[in-house]
């Protein structure tokens, strides 16, 4: 048994969380298997402030409510974006191919619903196999991070702290990071996926997926369920380059579609609705720098979570896009990064959202508009292996069909100042 000095921080997530921080894996070796240990553990104190001028309810209409749905303060001491995880993986090569088992488990620090303290049931994010050769490319099959925004959030600055959603989402053991505030959330998927090999720093991924149920149709946040008879699909392709100037660019797509098996809404029975998602993104480093842009627009595909809010009472999609700009300086000769980021998310009502009104009062008044938020944030690492961050976070939710005058919220603001520690081994 050794330590492994070499950068890995996380097998579920596929290496790209490689270079952001330090880690170090168990490996042993067990006759022509390699059986590799790996994980990591966080804890942070947030302080959130919720502003609570604005009239009425909050912006409940969101997937994602800034500040949660009774808008009020929160501090505690939880998880950030990450929960802890414990990852295991067997790997060997027989035949001219590589072969790779991962299971992960992923438990957190925070007391279900904040009520006791027995804490919550570890959740087991990764569990696939993956076989293939340098020559053909591999084949995975399992439950592990989706293909669609997953550079986005894996290059997310805050993939290590905490981001927006402090305090009243820390029953489930993790925060937002900017997820909903500039991108969608990737999600760990039941998948099987195909990618390429790669090519001068190109390579390609495309996998079915199993649909995702998020409250109704297709994503429709309504009562009932779908029917889903064709899996969905999504797909990545990306170039890395290290010449004159180091970095990575990608574009991502993800589709779904589902019949309607419901009655009581107005829907048509067995009507089909449809959500498609689509990304362009980049990175880039020069000295010390380190610059991200990515951008996402789509149809039913909603503005936080994946096809959840993407369509209205009729099945209509609604569109909706979002950008993350990120920009983070090593200071020279120190282990100090700064970084700062803004991103906004935007969904739009359809003439059945818009024209869904009773008396001037709105069936649905709270269907958020937009999300944007600020990071300013600090990372020290204080050793291998063990950094300690600090950031600021001031984020605002807007919603399109409120009205004060009926006591409906219009928007929602939330400032949180969070402190902590995360270490990978």
């Amino acid at each position: 048994m050794r330590k492994h000095n070499k950068t890995r921080l996380a097998l579920a997530v596929a290496g790209a969380l490689a270079g952001m921080s330090s880690a170090h894996a168990l490996e042993f070796t067990a006759g022509t298997w390699k059986l590799n240990v790996g994980g990591s553990v966080n804890a942070f104190y947030t302080d959130t402030s919720c502003d609570k001028s604005g009239a009425g309810a909050p912006v409940i209409g969101a997937t994602l409510p800034v500040c949660g749905l009774q808008n009020e303060d929160f501090t505690g001491i939880q998880n950030g974006l990450l929960p802890g995880y414990l990852n295991f993986s067997a790997e060997t090569s027989a035949k001219g191919l590589d072969l790779k088992a991962v299971v992960g488990l992923w438990p957190g620090t925070s007391a279900a619903n904040g009520i006791n303290n027995t804490g919550t049931t570890p959740d087991v994010r990764t569990v696939y196999v993956q076989f293939g050769s340098k020559n053909w490319g591999s084949f995975k099959l399992g439950r592990d991070i989706g293909l669609f925004q997953s550079n986005a959030i894996l290059n997310d600055m805050t993939l290590l702290s905490v981001g927006t959603g402090a305090g009243f989402q820390g029953a489930i053991n993790t925060t937002l990071g900017m997820i909903g505030s500039g991108y969608i959330y990737s999600e760990f998927q039941p998948q099987v996926t195909y990618t390429t090999p790669t090519w001068n720093g190109f390579n390609a991924s495309i996998g079915l997926f199993q649909p995702r149920n998020t409250g109704g149709v297709g994503g429709l946040n309504i009562g009932g369920g779908g029917i889903f008879d064709t899996p969905g699909y999504q797909g990545l392709a990306q170039w890395e380059f290290n010449a004159q100037l180091k970095g990575k660019l990608w574009g991502s797509l993800a589709h779904q579609e589902a019949k309607q098996d419901f009655t009581g809404t107005v829907f048509t029975p067995g009507q089909k609705v449809k959500g498609d998602g689509y990304e362009v993104g980049g990175k880039l480093g020069f000295g010390g720098f380190d610059a991200m842009l990515v951008y996402f627009w789509g149809q039913g595909l909603g503005e936080a979570i994946q096809f959840a809010n993407g369509h209205d009472a009729a099945g209509n999609k609604r569109d909706s896009d979002g950008y993350l700009a990120q920009l983070t300086f090593k200071i020279p000769n120190t282990d100090l990064q700064l970084g700062a980021s803004y991103g906004e998310s935007n969904l739009d009502a359809t003439g059945v959202d818009a024209g869904a009104l009773t008396g001037f009062v709105p069936t649905a008044p709270n269907l958020v508009s937009k999300t944007k938020s600020w990071v300013i944030q600090g990372k020290y690492d204080l050793m291998p292996g063990l950094s300690l961050i600090a950031e600021y976070v001031d984020s605002k939710q807007e919603a399109q069909l409120c009205n004060p005058i009926a006591n409906f919220g219009c928007e929602q603001k939330a400032k949180t100042f969070a402190v902590g520690a995360i270490v990978f081994f």
